[in-house]
């Protein structure tokens, strides 16, 4: 099983005047079945501007993006996927990649230099690739980490039958294992009506099928009725890491520690950012500026006005934490989160105690966190899926920027000048 599997949906790109998408339609399409959608990052050596929003919209309408890139001969391979790579907005190492090569390109440099981003990728080539002299060698593209083959099986176009576009397509690329290669063939169809495509696909054996929304043959949500019935799949989860954060305690605060858990974790970032600040310079700012209340409640619009105050920005996000955490790593962001917790920080549902994690990553057994209580407070957590999920308050605030740990570049902050501050609930608050 591969990524790749299921029901994909291809979208050429706002920036080249292709159909982007909107809310309403990225959520129609998620709702007929569409699994995942493929949007074009790059072409050549030039990026998609479009890219980021596109991928928001596709993301917040529960549509799993895997950006994809056209590759152009000429021998710049390595130059160009490191324009893709970053017009992706520079994904963690395991983000997935498609790359369209349909001419001649030195394979061993595009392998290599995919594999040097860590990318999990799969070619798009032609249908039929025997048909097509220029096109790449089946075989290298396997040897060098192809992890499946998005074949451009385009039944309308040929002007033939789709039980005969697809026999074409398995045919020349050697059967459902590429020979001794072992990599899947899961085509990539031209509509409007795909279902009998699909169909055949599915009595062949494969796994999956993507489809264009581009042009005359254009797919709309209704082509994928009965689709996505037949390729039901549950992926392999993909699990990504970013380096560690600094470990802030919150009980390093003289001011109002017991309730700084989401400063800490703002002075992390901070930290990490390239602007050391301790939990209790933070929380003092929080105060100054209204962004909280000695005692009370931090939120996240709370959190991202002081992160947008010391020039990080960020986002709230109110999506579970199985969609949250993934989607912010896939971005090389982390995530401050909030779970239910017990006295001492320990994630327990239901206590009504509200405590912010920072996530930095996942593994196998769970998310990866910098806790700045636990006992002792300040500590990199590793806790399940499922108990995280049994906690989860659905309030977080995505750090929309890379930090310089994870290949982002520093920044600079403002600071609080010392003197005296009224704060909001009367009392004042003095900066030495």
């Amino acid at each position: 099983m591969t990524p790749f599997d299921g029901v994909g949906l291809w979208i050429w790109g706002a920036f080249w005047g292709g159909n982007d998408l909107d809310g309403a339609a990225a959520a129609a399409y998620r709702a007929a079945g569409v699994r995942w959608v493929a949007l074009k990052c790059s072409d050549g050596i030039t990026g998609d501007p479009a890219y980021p929003a596109q991928a928001r919209i596709s993301l917040d309408s529960g549509l799993a993006v895997i950006p994809w890139c056209f590759v152009e001969p000429g021998g710049n391979e390595a130059a160009q996927v490191q324009v893709a790579w970053q017009a992706a907005g520079s994904p963690a190492a395991g983000s997935l990649m498609i790359c369209d090569v349909e001419s001649t390109v030195n394979v061993g440099v595009l392998g290599r230099a995919l594999a040097s981003h860590g990318f999990t990728w799969a070619t798009s080539t032609w249908g039929n690739p025997q048909a097509h002299p220029g096109a790449p060698s089946i075989g290298q593209l396997a040897d060098m980490g192809c992890a499946a083959f998005l074949s451009q099986s385009y039944a309308v176009a040929w002007g033939v039958s789709a039980q005969s576009a697809i026999a074409t397509s398995v045919a020349a690329y050697g059967g459902l294992g590429l020979g001794p290669y072992t990599k899947p063939i899961l085509p990539t169809l031209d509509g409007p009506a795909i279902l009998a495509a699909a169909q055949a696909c599915k009595a062949a054996g494969l796994n999956g099928i993507s489809a264009w929304r581009y042009g005359a043959n254009g797919i709309t949500p209704t082509s994928f009725a009965g689709v996505a019935d037949l390729f039901a799949v549950t992926p392999s989860p993909v699990y990504l890491a970013l380096a560690a954060p600094t470990v802030v305690s919150q009980l390093s605060s003289p001011t109002d520690p017991w309730d700084a858990c989401g400063e800490a974790c703002v002075a992390s970032v901070l930290t990490d950012a390239g602007s050391p600040e301790t939990a209790g310079y933070v929380v003092q700012q929080a105060l100054a500026d209204g962004y909280a209340q000695a005692g009370g409640t931090t939120t996240g619009a709370n959190l991202v006005a002081l992160l947008a105050h010391f020039g990080v920005p960020a986002h709230e996000v109110t999506e579970p934490l199985s969609v949250t955490i993934p989607g912010a790593l896939s971005r090389k962001h982390e995530v401050i989160v909030l779970v239910s917790s017990n006295s001492d920080g320990v994630p327990t549902a239901g206590t009504g105690i509200g405590h912010w994690l920072l996530a930095w990553g996942q593994n196998p057994q769970g998310d990866q966190v910098m806790n700045p209580l636990n006992n002792p407070a300040g500590q990199l957590d590793l806790y399940p899926f499922s108990l995280l999920d049994s906690c989860d308050l659905k309030d977080a605030v995505e750090i929309d920027y890379v930090l310089p740990k994870d290949g982002g570049t520093p920044i600079s902050t403002p600071t609080l000048s010392p003197g005296t501050y009224q704060l909001p609930s009367g009392t004042s608050l003095t900066v030495t």
